[in-house]
């Protein structure tokens, strides 16, 4: 972080601070270490898309749990205040962060192991329903728009994840944006053969007597 915004090439996110002082967050050059900026966020009461954005770029730039612990304070932080009702991005990202993380947990965790011990570990099922929780927590936005679109789309990611196909194929096409004007429903027109055609792939993927048949 540096004191005032300075000319750069780089991309760059202003914290306005009490007094009308600004921090400049260089995104290209973040701290693994998210500590020091989530005190700067905290004293700024900054508001809850600067966290999200700031929690988004430390995962895009595989710092997880730098990113888990940015969206988890933005929570801590703005709970109970006039920034409340838009938690809703954060509470999404963080179902997401928990959709990544089963993706590599053990099915099942055996208790008497004795090669491959990973009872320290979380099953995949603790991940999801943490998830689950955390979208849940987030409820339907105010207003719709990008928000909503991604409350509804990582419900459709969790149920995919939970093989229910049928609800989520359901949750997708419910999508907020599907409804916004022409050229929105012939995306998503598009996205529905995108759906259909990475569901069936899904689908094959897995054992046959795993398959569940999608109604598409």
């Amino acid at each position: 972080m540096t004191r005032s915004p300075s000319p750069s090439a780089g991309r760059t996110l202003d914290i306005e601070l009490s007094g009308q002082e600004i921090i400049s967050v260089e995104l290209d050059h973040l701290d693994p270490d998210a500590s020091d900026l989530i005190d700067v966020l905290r004293d700024a009461q900054s508001p809850p898309w600067i966290w999200t954005k700031l929690a988004a770029e430390y995962w895009r730039q595989n710092h997880l749990e730098a990113a888990e612990k940015l969206a988890q304070s933005c929570i801590e932080t703005l709970e109970g205040s006039s920034h409340e009702h838009n938690l809703s991005p954060i509470y999404s990202l963080l179902a997401n962060m928990q959709i990544t993380r089963a993706q590599k947990a053990p099915k099942v965790i055996l208790q008497d192991a004795r090669l491959d011990d990973q009872r320290a570990e979380r099953t995949r099922k603790e991940y999801y329903q943490d998830a689950a929780q955390y979208i849940n927590k987030g409820g339907s936005p105010q207003g719709g728009g990008r928000s909503a679109a991604l409350s509804f789309l990582s419900r459709a990611v969790l149920q995919l994840g939970n093989q229910a196909m049928d609800d989520a194929l359901r949750t997708f096409r419910r999508c907020p944006f599907r409804k916004t004007n022409q050229s929105s429903r012939a995306t998503w027109k598009g996205a529905d053969i995108v759906y259909a055609e990475a569901l069936h792939t899904v689908l094959e993927a897995l054992p046959t007597s795993s398959r569940i048949e999608a109604r598409l």
